[in-house]
């Protein structure tokens, strides 16, 4: 059974503080060759798609989990989640994870608190023009670790929202895209830019920062490890990462600590100490800022604090 967080309150739909908007599309057009005078038919129970934006100010459910006689993708544009399963560990999704759930599989979306920008998709089962196979299992997946085909196709759909109906061909694509690289990503969500992945004296600073996280990684020591100088180093990140330097590191140390709280029974003191934190405040600061949810959010099925 799903132990809910007595902070946490399922709302209903109409108390909502987001914009849902309802993708109406005249169904995917197909040429028909056997008359030339009627050149296009429409497909039948064309994927519906909703797109959801607006602000959360406490952890919020999304109840169109619950549909489950269909297949649904859910995709995050900006703001992060949980995914919730009875006997399951939660999982935490955040901007650009994907997640592809099968029907007949239950799952709740805890939304965190800031900003949020979501595309859903469901469609029925043995859908002729979204083939699927039975031995598919739900699962997210981080949709910039797939091919650049597939992210270019999300930020068109996200950038192109109040247009969608117009573009019934592109909207399968996008599905079809999601549903075809869903197995390529290892990790489901990212704090850090994919830059980290690089080799070199900067791909071993990060490898060495998210392995060892309870390290002094303050910019002279981590200039240090890498042979550049601190300045070098701060201009580094500033321009590929788009942030600087002390906030890679928290982030780092962030993603690590999510997986902890999530799946163990360590107290915050022990997690902070081992990420580095340095103190239950400190983690408890990190993981509102990165993620919108507390500690005691995030262990909605693992209460031990």
């Amino acid at each position: 059974m799903i132990k809910s967080n007595s902070k946490i309150q399922q709302f209903p739909a109409e108390s909502r503080i987001l914009q849902i908007m309802k993708v109406e599309s005249p169904g995917l057009n197909k040429a028909v060759i056997s008359d030339p005078d009627v050149r296009y038919t429409a497909l039948e129970n064309y994927p519906e798609i909703q797109a959801l934006q607006g602000f959360i100010v406490s952890p919020n459910y999304h109840m169109i989990s619950e549909l489950t006689e269909f297949h649904k993708i859910f995709y995050c544009s900006i703001g992060s989640a949980l995914l919730i399963k009875e006997e399951s560990t939660p999982v935490f999704i955040s901007q650009g994870t994907a997640i592809h759930i099968l029907p007949d599989e239950k799952w709740q979306i805890l939304l965190g608190r800031g900003p949020q920008q979501w595309l859903f998709a469901h469609w029925i089962k043995n859908h002729s023009a979204i083939p699927t196979h039975s031995l598919m299992e739900s699962r997210p997946f981080h949709v910039p670790s797939c091919s650049q085909v597939v992210g270019d196709l999300c930020k068109r759909a996200i950038e192109g929202i109040e247009r969608l109906d117009r573009y019934p061909n592109f909207n399968l694509a996008w599905i079809n895209m999601l549903v075809h690289e869903r197995n390529k990503s290892v990790r489901h969500f990212r704090l850090t830019p994919l830059f980290n992945e690089a080799g070199g004296a900067i791909g071993e600073l990060v490898h060495a920062i998210k392995t060892r996280p309870e390290n002094n990684w303050s910019l002279s020591c981590a200039a240090a490890v890498a042979g550049y100088s601190p300045f070098h180093l701060s201009r580094l990140f500033k321009a590929t990462a788009n942030m600087g330097f002390p906030e890679f590191v928290d982030r780092c140390r962030t993603e690590i600590a999510i997986e902890r709280v999530i799946s163990s029974n360590d107290s915050i003191a022990l997690i902070s100490d081992q990420c580095g934190f340095g103190s239950p405040q400190a983690i408890r600061n990190a993981l509102r800022e990165f993620t919108g949810f507390l500690p005691s959010e995030l262990r909605i099925q693992n209460p031990c604090d």
